[in-house]
């Protein structure tokens, strides 16, 4: 399956953050980045999406439009990335506004 985007709910001193964007760079994957502390609104959103406050939450989605997303540096998850596997848990609920 292939990968459509991939966005990361970080912030800028988050040492698992960074190593989640160091694996994804390695594997030439791009991605976009929400730097929570610097957006409260984006937070709300992190949170409403993830159910908690840890970073980095990362946000994929699939050609298919399926949703899915994990919390914290992850490293099988981000291989099932680089594989073109659908990882982490599916998104039951879209984000609120």
């Amino acid at each position: 399956m292939a990968v459509k985007s991939i966005n990361i709910y970080s912030t800028h001193t988050c040492p698992f953050c960074k190593m989640t964007k160091h694996y994804l760079d390695e594997q030439g994957l791009k991605y976009g980045e929400i730097f929570v502390d610097d957006d409260e609104a984006k937070k709300s959103e992190m949170v409403n999406l993830s159910g908690q406050m840890g970073t980095p939450v990362v946000l994929v989605e699939y050609d298919d439009g399926e949703k899915r997303q994990f919390v914290g540096y992850d490293e099988a998850k981000l291989v099932q990335l680089t594989k073109g596997e659908k990882s982490g848990e599916a998104l039951i609920q879209e984000m609120k506004p």
